[in-house]
């Protein structure tokens, strides 16, 4: 059982190799490939590509070690793109990714977004049972990246609901 000091906090430069390993390690994992100019180009420099457009870039820093990260794109004044969660694989099952991805969807609504989307691959299971615990239903539209084969879609006005009515 992992111990529970863990903080979710702004991503600093110094944290950007160890995003990088985790990307690495899971697309290992998992049999994908990188694709450093289509789905994994913002891990060349993800400080400018999240933090100077308005996005999110937190990491769940588990006794001052990060073992997860979540990166969000604003798309227009109404939507928010979910770009990267990862979790370590040692610490996955422990709800890191639940806690990450519930941290984006409450910064997403205090800035008046409407939608949050992402696109996911069908390969990740995990992953997915996960974006629709939370919500997001799938949808239609193009694809990113090459191992990208599935888009989902949040209301975030619909968490606001559950939100006051829980």
């Amino acid at each position: 059982m992992p111990d529970r000091h863990e903080i979710i906090r702004q991503a600093h430069a110094l944290d950007v190799p160890m995003l990088r390993k985790i990307v690495l390690d899971t697309l290992s994992e998992i049999h994908f490939e990188e694709d450093p100019d289509g789905n994994h180009a913002e891990l060349k420099d993800p400080m400018k590509t999240y933090c100077e457009d308005n996005g999110l870039l937190d990491v769940l820093t588990q006794c001052d070690r990060v073992v997860g990260f979540i990166g969000l794109i604003p798309v227009d004044h109404l939507t928010i793109e979910l770009r990267k969660l990862y979790v370590n694989k040692e610490v996955r099952g422990c709800g890191y990714g639940g806690k990450l991805l519930d941290h984006a969807v409450e910064w997403s609504i205090r800035r008046n977004y409407r939608w949050m989307i992402l696109q996911t691959s069908t390969r990740l299971k995990h992953a997915g049972a996960l974006y629709q615990s939370r919500g997001f239903a799938i949808t239609q539209g193009p694809s990113r990246g090459k191992d990208c084969d599935q888009l989902m879609q949040l209301d975030l006005q619909r968490c606001i609901c559950l939100l006051y009515t829980s």
